[in-house]
Order: structure tokens, then sequence, then C-alpha cells
């Protein structure tokens, strides 16, 4: 427990130091992991909601 509440406040006193937030585009952390949930089961069906046809197409595409 003691382990988990000195990790928590690592992370607090890193998230202080960030002095400026520029945007970031989330796009291959969802297609990386939607790859590896595929991967663990690849007999469930995953998708990745609010992207255009094209770009799921191709991340479904980039699974076979």
């Amino acid at each position: 427990m003691g382990q988990l509440v000195e990790d928590l406040l690592t992370l607090a006193r890193t998230d202080e130091r960030r002095e400026s937030k520029s945007p970031f585009d989330l796009f291959h952390l969802a297609v990386d992991a939607s790859n590896d949930a595929y991967a663990t089961s690849p007999d469930r069906e995953v998708s990745l909601v609010g992207l255009t046809d094209d770009v799921a197409r191709q991340c479904t595409r980039d699974r076979r």
C-alpha cells in the first residue's frame, strides 16, 4: 500500500512540473490499443469508433 501511495505522489509531482500543454493526436494510440486487444483475443470484434470509413478499414486490414 505504501508503494502505491509513493507512486501516486510521484505522478502528482511529475504532473505539476509540466509547464506547457500541447495538443496530442490520440489516433496512433487508439490504433495500437485496438490492435493489442485484437491480438489478445482475435475471436472478439474490436473496432475504432468515430473514425472515417477509410481509416477504420485500414486499421482492420492491418490486422489480417
